[in-house]
């Protein structure tokens, strides 16, 4: 499923954007739907114990962090389920800073 990521209103942060050291909460990590209970959004985090995982899986899917402000992002990571062969194969970031027009990251070189 792609992952989709969100950015609000404008303050710049530069360090670990804190989703492995649950700085963001999960409050602030939504999904397009969610599986069950144990792969609720706020599992999608680095090195935890569970993992989100999607209702459906198709390329609708998205899983979308509200940083609360502008972020600068360098580098993402992405991993599978801890316990199970499920992992991500292919996504797309996207940004918004309204969370409605959303434009699309490429990668630079």
């Amino acid at each position: 499923p792609p992952l989709f990521l969100c950015s609000h209103s404008m303050v710049t942060i530069n360090k670990d954007l804190g989703l492995q050291s649950f700085w963001t909460p999960n409050s602030d990590v939504t999904a397009s739907s969610i599986l069950d209970s144990f792969h609720d959004p706020g599992q999608a985090r680095l090195h935890g114990k569970g993992a989100w995982m999607p209702l459906v899986q198709d390329s609708e899917q998205f899983l979308q962090i509200d940083f609360k402000g502008e972020v600068d992002l360098s580098a993402v990571a992405v991993q599978g389920h801890p316990k199970y062969e499920y992992w991500v194969m292919k996504f797309a970031l996207s940004f918004s800073l309204d969370g409605k027009a959303w434009d699309e990251l490429h990668e630079v070189k």
